[in-house]
């Protein structure tokens, strides 16, 4: 009797664990395809100076995948990237019983950090707690058994953030690099690779990604898959150059916004940006189907933005030169955006302020061409050869293109106080009223 109630009591055992080892693995994915599907649950916010909404938006966006990818891209990316990252750790997905006992006592999952990362993208709309990591552990594991590195890979080549935040190799392939995946060559390639590798944008300064690239570059030509003769003669990347559209400037908000926040992205976000919904009406209205651009020197931050010049940069690139002049740190760098704060708790999610780079003129350069300006009131004004008219101000930068007349531009200023750009500890001003270096002499 006493063998009888052992072996029932085993068999019970095992039923239960059978039951257990069922709802912990019924419903677990097969491979990592069900990212392409993964999307944020919740809208996020696009929101003025003032406050108000200018548009909803979905922080992550569900994927289309590409249709053929050229397998020297995945050969490209596990150059460039740490074997650590991909390389299997597990050679079978972690029983259900092994997997409870390594929640229980707080181990990391045994599998690679790709397969790792995949998991917790396909798991997280689950709560955190013991039965998910108990998941993770298997998921990852079986992901790092039964799926290549190649596979994993490309997989992640389309999950992670590439073109201006936005995710997906067709994405990167229409808005960033203007050449499709199936036909992208040794130069696309490698770009990518470079990017999806070390944490970069496509849209980054080229400088950035030239240095990056030719890193990958150097691996593919020493382990033969690169020609060294084509390698050199490979283009430098573009420079990022404004999306068209009359909504171009909200656009580049979010994709500021996107490209800051990163790959950790939060279910939501309220993104709120530099524009003045005031000032733009107003300009607007001034210009009569012409293009403007307003910044704020102190900050770079777009207070307005609007009409065809705001495609290639002529009305922006023109109110950044104006307020350049005055900006205490030279080359005034555009934002829009202001800060990001998560849309579930309020809290700031890091976008710091950033100062103005420093160009190559000296602040007495910048100053003395500002005293070619003429003075109206409290800003500084130029007409262009081409009628476009930039006022500038410590406080504001502004330049229309269009039927607004020069005294129309120049009262935006008409608030502000007097205020000039401070003179260097080391200049003076002479009899004449021009600006020395004290080392000049007289």
């Amino acid at each position: 009797m006493l063998l009888g109630f052992v072996s029932g009591v085993a068999v019970t055992g095992v039923v239960v664990a059978s039951l257990l080892a069922s709802s912990v693995t019924g419903d677990l994915p097969t491979d990592a395809t069900p990212v392409f599907a993964h999307a944020s649950s919740a809208p996020s916010a696009l929101l003025a100076s003032d406050g108000t909404e200018v548009v909803s938006f979905r922080l992550v966006e569900a994927i289309e995948p590409a249709r053929v990818v050229p397998p020297e891209l995945i050969d490209a990316f596990l150059f460039a990237a740490e074997p650590s990252f991909y390389e299997a750790r597990a050679d079978r997905a972690t029983p259900p019983t092994e997997a409870i006992r390594r929640a229980a006592a707080g181990s990391t999952t045994s599998a690679s950090r790709l397969s790792t990362e995949l998991t917790r993208l396909l798991l997280d709309a689950e709560p955190p707690g013991l039965r998910r990591r108990i998941r993770e552990e298997i998921l990852a594991t079986r992901l790092d058994a039964t799926r290549s590195a190649a596979e994993r890979a490309s997989i992640w080549l389309e999950w992670v953030p590439l073109c201006d935040g936005h995710r997906g190799l067709q994405r990167a392939a229409a808005d960033c690099l203007g050449v499709p995946v199936e036909a992208w060559g040794p130069a696309e390639i490698a770009a990518v690779a470079a990017a999806a590798a070390g944490g970069l944008d496509l849209g980054d300064p080229p400088d950035v990604l030239l240095a990056r690239r030719d890193a990958v570059v150097d691996k593919l030509v020493l382990q033969g898959g690169l020609d060294p003769e084509a390698a050199v003669k490979l283009p430098a990347p573009a420079p990022r150059v404004m999306r068209e559209g009359p909504d171009a400037w909200q656009r580049e908000a979010l994709s500021e916004a996107r490209r800051r926040i990163g790959a950790a992205a939060p279910s939501s976000v309220r993104v709120h940006i530099y524009l003045d919904p005031g000032m733009q009406a107003q300009l607007a209205s001034a210009t009569a189907g012409g293009a403007w651009a307003a910044l704020d020197p102190r900050t770079g931050g777009v207070l307005a933005l609007g009409g065809p010049a705001s495609v290639d940069g002529g009305a922006l690139e023109r109110a950044s030169a104006a307020a350049s002049l005055v900006a205490e740190g030279g080359v005034v760098r555009v934002r829009y955006v202001n800060r990001v704060d998560d849309g579930r708790t309020g809290e700031p999610l890091g976008l710091q302020y950033i100062a103005a780079v420093r160009d190559g003129r000296s602040t007495l350069d910048r100053l003395d061409e500002l005293r070619t300006w003429d003075e109206v009131g409290s800003v500084r004004r130029r007409v262009h050869a081409d009628g476009c008219v930039s006022v500038t101000h410590p406080r504001l930068a502004v330049t229309v293109c269009g039927a607004a007349s020069p005294a129309a531009v120049s009262a935006l200023g008409a608030e502000l106080p007097p205020e000039s750009p401070p003179i260097p500890d080391d200049a003076w001003l002479n009899e004449d009223g021009r600006l020395m270096r004290r080392a000049e002499g007289s």
